[in-house]
């Protein structure tokens, strides 16, 4: 791929913008032709776009000739099956039937919409019936509007979807420090954002089950599933649940296989300079032709020689006396140790985190069920009321279809809530390595208790001291000043003995002790600048790890900050949000006895449940965003294992 082709990639047609409430307007189209492209290429370039965006809403218009198999078509396919950003294919109306059927069960992560004359419909086809499901994913067409419902399987729009966006920051540096480690470190295991943990928008969360691709590059959400399967259903507290996190996470486990390996390296790296020993033993019987082997001829013997025995067993000592290059290699590798074991430290850190956040999910997709409950409860009443008003006479037909309506409205929510609750306890469970199919119920409920932190200096100084990553990262930066030491030390010379002792002769019974000792000095003369380019490389490596712990310092403190504007900023919204509720629940009530009273119809009614639903859902999603800011700033000061409940729960 070559810069001329990424520069003739056509330019993008702006169609509008995102807005929430699960409603697109349509950013770019880019216009091509697939058997001109790749999917690398049209990776880079509609990155080069975006910004390299995250799940941007794309538009793809194939137009041209396109041949209904072959790689092009594969290409393009694959790209959009990665789902680097949501993808719409928008398709002309004379590319082949073939090729539409490809595409359809191509993109499978977007609308498959077809583009005729400039109007946008949907569905493009007359789908085959074993194509439905893909053509379910697409949504009704507007005409001459680049504006659709999106409703995609598994996407859901709830009020909190920011909330975990808050602290996607506060593991940006940890999730680099795991780069930093010599190649020949075993790799701390990465820790992730936030936002890939928990989700953002909140639908990630779930990415266990809505995406296999997500799950299986995401450690933090998988777990090691041990115990015996309960026919009923266990309790499970926050506590309880952090604990078997932390036990059995998969994170946690390559974690701890991680300081496994680099022990493993370390005794390696040690091994250089401690005694080798070995021993030898041998014993054979021999008969050899002189003439035949040597061309020698020994006058009146014969040229056969044997046959005759021989036997040795003795012990080999070798020891390196001096080696600076292996002494500081030495110290460097027990530097990667205790990198590897803070940064196993850290991935604890980041469990607490994944698993309280998923246990306040829990929480509140557990109060969205009792809330839909009650809104579709009320809904029923309100649906009986018409009725009864409509036999007496006091309501028109219409009320009472609007109420039907309502109801059934509410009926869904509450279907949508259940199976939502549903799949977070699935989350969860999995992420904890509860046994396959086990079944809880949580005990810990978390209401509003406002947190008063430390001062923000303190809390900024004492995250530099508590935060596992950045000690990690600071034996990044000692190891790598090892490694440069032992790399000047090749010019030194080293000294080294090695020494043997054994019985040797024609058979044990008649063998002899005997004995081999030498003193090897070498002196490196000249190398062919072999030292010199390692030495460079050392202090490449060694400036890269210190302005990595430069830039982790800044993204700590930047964390930290953003932790304390978080936290004060839904404390804000929770007392907004709870007044809010207050009032639309008096409008309901002043509402619904207008109604009964006949003074209107209602519309009234219908408008201020709605109201009273969203103002409850937000109140639901401020109550969690303040809770995740609370573990999110534990997390930030590097205290979120030792003082989640103290911070979370108040304790």
């Amino acid at each position: 791929m070559t810069k001329s082709h990424i520069d003739n990639f056509p330019s993008p047609v702006h169609c509008g913008t995102y807005t929430n409430h699960g409603v697109i307007q349509l950013e770019h189209v880019f216009a091509i032709r697939p058997d001109r492209v790749t999917s690398k290429l049209l990776d880079v370039s509609i990155g080069r776009y975006l910004g390299i965006g995250w799940r941007k809403p794309v538009c793809i218009r194939l137009h041209g000739p396109i041949c209904s198999h072959g790689g092009a078509t594969s290409s393009c396919a694959a790209a959009i099956r990665r789902k680097t950003y949501w993808t719409v294919a928008f398709i002309d109306a004379e590319m082949p039937f073939d090729t539409k059927v490809q595409w359809i069960s191509s993109c499978s992560s977007g609308v498959i919409l077809q583009v005729s004359s400039g109007d946008l419909w949907s569905p493009a086809f007359t789908e085959p019936p074993w194509d439905r499901s893909e053509m379910d994913k697409t949504t009704t067409g507007l005409k001459g509007e680049s504006k659709f419902l999106w409703r995609r399987s598994g996407i859901r729009y709830k009020p909190w979807n920011k909330a975990l966006l808050i602290s996607s920051s506060l593991l940006g540096g940890a999730g680099a420090f795991a780069q930093y480690n010599a190649p020949a470190t075993p790799a701390p295991y990465n820790p992730i954002a936030l936002a890939e943990v928990t989700g953002s928008p909140r639908t990630a969360v779930q990415s266990g089950q809505n995406n296999d691709h997500t799950l299986s590059q995401n450690p933090y959400l998988g777990g090691v599933p041990q115990g015996q399967l309960s026919a009923t259903p266990v309790e499970l507290s926050l506590d309880s649940a952090v604990a078997l996190g932390l036990k059995q996470n998969l994170a946690g486990v390559l974690a701890s296989d991680a300081v496994t390996d680099a022990r493993g390296q370390r005794w390696q790296a040690l091994s250089e300079l401690l005694p080798h020993v070995i021993t030898d033993t041998g014993f054979g019987a021999h008969q050899v032709n002189v003439k035949a082997a040597f061309g020698l001829t020994i006058p009146r013997e014969p040229p056969i020689i044997g046959p005759f025995g021989y036997f040795d067993s003795r012990a080999y000592l070798t020891q390196s006396v001096f080696d600076w290059t292996s002494i500081e290699r030495s110290r460097s590798s027990q530097a990667r140790l205790k990198s590897a074991e803070f940064s196993s430290k850290d991935a604890r850190e980041i469990i607490v985190l994944v698993i309280v956040s998923n246990y306040l999910l829990v929480i509140a997709d557990q109060s969205e069920v009792e809330s839909a409950t009650s809104q579709r409860d009320t809904a029923k009443a309100l649906f009986q009321q018409a009725s009864d008003q409509k036999s007496a006479g006091l309501a028109s037909a219409v009320d009472v279809l609007r109420s039907q309506v309502q109801l059934q409205s509410r009926e869904q929510k509450l279907i949508v809530a259940q199976n939502n609750l549903a799949k977070q306890k699935l989350v969860l469970a999995r992420a904890i390595g509860l046994p396959l199919g086990q079944k809880f119920e949580i005990t810990t409920q978390i209401p509003f208790q406002e947190l008063t932190p430390s001062s923000l200096d303190e809390a900024i100084q004492s995250a530099y001291k508590a935060r596992p990553d950045f000690q990690s990262q600071a034996n990044q930066v000692g190891s790598a000043e090892l490694e440069r030491k032992a790399v000047s030390a090749e010019r030194y010379p080293s000294l080294g003995v090695e020494t043997d002792y054994g019985l040797s002769g024609v058979n044990p019974g008649s063998s002899h002790g005997t004995v081999d000792a030498a003193a090897t000095l070498r002196i490196p003369v000249f190398q062919g600048g072999r030292v010199h380019g390692d030495i460079l490389r050392a202090d490449a490596s060694l400036t890269r790890e210190k302005q990595r712990l430069e830039d982790l310092q800044a993204s700590i403190d930047q964390e930290v900050r953003d932790s304390y504007l978080d936290l004060d900023a839904a404390a804000q919204e929770v007392a907004v949000e709870k007044s809010a509720v207050t009032l639309a629940t008096q409008n309901l009530e002043q509402s619904r006895d207008r109604f009964t009273a006949g003074v209107t119809d209602n519309i009234e009614v219908v408008q201020a449940q709605d109201a009273l639903a969203i103002t409850t859902d937000a109140y639901i999603a401020s109550l969690y965003s303040y809770n995740l800011s609370k573990i999110a700033l534990a997390r930030s000061t590097g205290v979120a294992e030792s003082r989640f409940a103290e911070y979370v729960e108040g304790k």
